[in-house]
């Protein structure tokens, strides 16, 4: 799905359009997704990053826009890789799973339809409307507001002394 929607968004902007993968696979999954990546316009613009620490991903999102998280998991949790994301000031476009809608707090970037084409003409709109700058702040402002270690464990002692 990230492989298509890279494709669209190449076809419709331009080829400075990248996707940089961060996360671990196995040789099958490496296989099937560069086989997808081969038949894009623009293959030499998909990255792989492995499994990599938080500073070293920190360095490479410096000059990301969007953080992509289409899951299909109906159970999503609270993913630490959204947060991270959000803290980093990507702008997440997020599917309608689990806790996605509630921890990004943003109804415009959460997608219902696992469809390459929406994800890309969303996030062609919110690119040439410059709309990723505001969007940008507001998660940032989000984390601060509700993720930081001392928010969260003020929250968990308030709760606990209710029961």
């Amino acid at each position: 799905l990230m492989v298509e929607i890279f494709d669209k968004i190449s076809k419709k902007i331009d080829k400075k359009v990248t996707l940089t993968l961060i996360g671990s696979f196995d040789e099958h999954y490496f296989k099937l997704i560069n086989d997808k990546i081969k038949n894009t316009d623009y293959p030499s613009n998909v990255h792989f990053v492995g499994r990599s620490n938080l500073n070293t991903i920190k360095e490479i999102v410096q000059n990301k826009h969007f953080y992509l998280f289409p899951s299909m998991e109906k159970n999503e949790g609270h993913s630490n890789a959204l947060t991270e994301s959000m803290a980093f000031g990507l702008v997440p476009i997020v599917s309608d799973c689990g806790f996605n809608k509630d921890v990004l707090g943003i109804n415009d970037l959460v997608i219902e339809n696992l469809d390459s084409e929406i994800y890309a003409n969303k996030i062609i709109e919110i690119y040439l409307e410059k709309k990723y700058i505001d969007y940008s702040k507001k998660v940032i402002c989000n984390v601060e507001n509700n993720y930081i270690e001392k928010i969260v464990s003020n929250k968990i002692i308030e709760t606990i002394k209710t029961l």
